[in-house]
């Protein structure tokens, strides 16, 4: 069954013209397309996983490097300020990475549900007509 944009009457695939005039044989080559440029949207997500490992585990070593960093400067004897601010700078390098692992986490949900938030759009769009 296929649903008409203008009348949004369910209609059986056999049929080509809805009874108000729409070509449904056109609206399904739309979708078709719809759903092929779709699939090769979510093909680059692939490595994105990869990337999203790559800037925690970057974040990871930023922030043991701060701490060893401080640890370092506590025992040879230097100011605790200095040391506290080698820690400070290892914890603040972390921020990009994690921001930046957490900006492709959102990408990665996005497309996971593009789906759903496309037939949304339609159902918003169809009851706009």
């Amino acid at each position: 069954m296929i649903r008409c944009p203008q009348c949004n009457r369910k209609q059986p695939f056999s049929v080509l013209t809805c009874d108000c005039g729409c070509d449904l044989q056109s609206y399904r080559q739309q979708l078709a397309e719809r759903e092929r440029v779709s699939s090769q949207v979510q093909r680059p997500y692939q490595t994105l996983p990869l990337l999203q490992g790559g800037l925690r585990l970057l974040a990871g070593f930023s922030l043991l490097s701060g701490l060893v960093g401080a640890i370092a400067l506590y025992v040879q004897e230097f100011p605790i300020w200095l040391a506290f601010s080698a820690f400070l700078g290892g914890a603040a390098l972390t921020i990009p990475y994690l921001a930046g692992a957490e900006s492709i986490q959102i990408l990665l949900d996005v497309s996971e549900r593009q789906q759903e938030i496309q037939q949304r759009l339609d159902r918003l769009e169809q009851g706009e007509k």
